[in-house]
């Protein structure tokens, strides 16, 4: 009789541990299904404008007008330094300035060796004055893009007594994107698709994801601007989001040699299934190169999948245990007969 206590009891237990493993279940499935330049300042100066594209001939030169203001009640000394700049490796489309360039330095897109600036400005407080860059082109200069950043580093006059705000101010700088024309390779491609939940890369989910990033590697010789659409369907093949890459304005360039992310939001993801990403970007002049990708992901609530696998064999060895217990007791009755 103790024996057969006992195995109720151990059945018993199965189920109660199922019972709270379903509800815990379905507290776990609601939860999851029901998350559904006016110009640079650099604390003491403002530039603008912040970013200057210009096209020159072979044999031409041409003048970029940059404006430089002090906005603090100091007078500035103003030294202007032009540096070459490169893209960041993280794609992010930061300027990465060259300041330190070694003995080994090599630039092909340097434009250093065509530009030259005023060294200097005084600038009173609140006074604007304008820089006047001058960008000339050698009948020798191959076709391509060219580019590099006027900075203004601030310095206080000797006599200025209030030389410790130096430490707070930061430079500020103009970008200069030039471009030869002529034979020019115009060439990019997508390098890859991501998608991601919290900053972090997957291709499996166990809820909905937050955000795309479409990286773009140009292997051309000249910055260019790609736009066009993204779209997330479903796996039944329906559109459930679908927006324009590099949407800005000014839109953001890809400089010839590197590569660049373009993150943005997804949106109307279920919380299962099989989805695809596809971008179809034009650039170029007239957008008439196209380029295109695809990747997939999945979204798995895989918690609640382990629990109602381990409710189901939970289930099964209770089954098991509930049916050797009935067999023993039509087995026990047939004896006392």
């Amino acid at each position: 009789m103790g024996h057969k206590t006992k195995n109720v009891n151990v059945v018993r237990a199965l189920l109660v541990i199922v019972f709270v493993l379903f509800c815990f279940a379905s507290t776990s499935v609601l939860k999851v299904f029901a998350q559904t330049s006016e110009g640079e300042v650099g604390n003491g100066m403002r530039i603008s404008p912040t970013r200057n594209e210009i096209v020159i001939e072979r044999n031409d030169t041409k003048q970029v007008e940059i404006t430089v203001q002090n906005v603090t009640n100091l007078d500035i000394n103003g030294k202007i330094i032009v540096n070459d700049f490169l893209a960041d490796d993280d794609g992010s489309g930061t300027p990465k300035i060259v300041s330190q360039p070694g003995p080994e330095y090599n630039n092909p897109y340097s434009i250093l060796k065509f530009i030259t600036i005023d060294e200097n400005i005084l600038l009173k407080p609140g006074e604007s004055k304008k820089l006047m860059a001058n960008i000339s082109i050698s009948e020798d200069t191959p076709s391509g893009s060219y580019f590099g950043i006027v900075r203004v580093e601030p310095t206080f006059p000797e006599n200025e007594s209030n030389n410790n705000n130096l430490g707070l101010m930061a430079s500020v700088g103009s970008l200069i994107l030039v471009t030869v024309p002529g034979d020019t390779v115009e060439l990019l491609g997508i390098k890859s698709i991501e998608i991601l939940k919290n900053d972090k890369i997957s291709r499996i989910f166990d809820s909905a994801p937050d955000s795309v990033v479409v990286n773009i590697k140009n292997e051309g010789n000249v910055f260019t601007k790609p736009f066009g659409k993204v779209a997330i369907k479903n796996w039944r093949g329906q559109l459930i989001h679908e927006y324009e890459l590099n949407n800005t304005d000014p839109r953001g360039n890809v400089l010839p040699g590197s590569f660049r992310k373009f993150k943005d939001s997804a949106q109307n993801i279920g919380n299962f299934g099989r989805f695809t990403i596809e971008a179809n970007l034009s650039y170029g002049d007239g957008g008439g190169n196209i380029v295109s990708g695809k990747t997939t992901f999945w979204v798995i609530p895989w918690k609640y999948a382990v629990l109602a696998v381990l409710a189901l064999a939970l289930i099964g060895f209770g089954l098991y245990k509930g049916i050797k217990l009935y067999n023993r007791r039509i087995i026990a009755k047939a004896k006392r007969r």
